[in-house]
């Protein structure tokens, strides 16, 4: 197995080069031996896409979902955080917070959350931010956006409504 995605990706596009051009040179001449040449190029492919389809699981993943009161409203979001030791991009053990914002015809919004605890690595954590700021504004009257920030770096985005 390739150790990263980024290897697997590497791979998979000197892999298809090859094949192309053992099949333009099939086009001209094929012979026992280039027909074999390009099984065994075909068979590699194979054994790489199973690595980046492995290697794609195991990237660092942000979920969120909107939690409601007991009034029904939204008020809040939990967010789930998977960190791979195959991805870099979410740097377990670094000061994590989260940044709410939205804005509609008239007006807009802009939060910051620490999630708690702030640091943890390797493996899968939900948070809760909630706040009665939110109530009224996860209701689909804004366009809200969600980020999860380390540092001065966004490192996941996602729309919500």
């Amino acid at each position: 197995m390739t150790f990263t995605l980024q290897d697997a990706l590497k791979r998979e596009t000197r892999l298809a080069r090859k094949e192309a051009s053992l099949l333009e040179r099939m086009e001209r001449k094929a012979g026992p031996r280039r027909t074999a040449r390009l099984a065994d190029i075909q068979a590699d492919r194979a054994a790489n896409q199973v690595d980046i389809d492995v290697l794609t699981g195991m990237q660092d993943q942000v979920s969120y979902e909107l939690i409601k009161n007991d009034n029904g409203d939204y008020f809040g979001l939990d967010v789930t955080i998977t960190d791979s030791i195959f991805d870099e991009t979410f740097e377990g053990g670094k000061r994590s917070r989260l940044f709410i914002s939205g804005s509609n015809d008239g007006s807009s919004f802009g939060l910051f959350t620490s999630l708690s605890p702030t640091t943890f690595a390797e493996g899968t954590e939900t948070f809760t931010s909630a706040t009665s700021t939110l109530v009224g504004r996860l209701d689909g009257s804004f366009d809200v956006t969600v980020s999860l920030v380390q540092g001065d770096n966004t490192i996941f985005t996602e729309t919500l409504i």
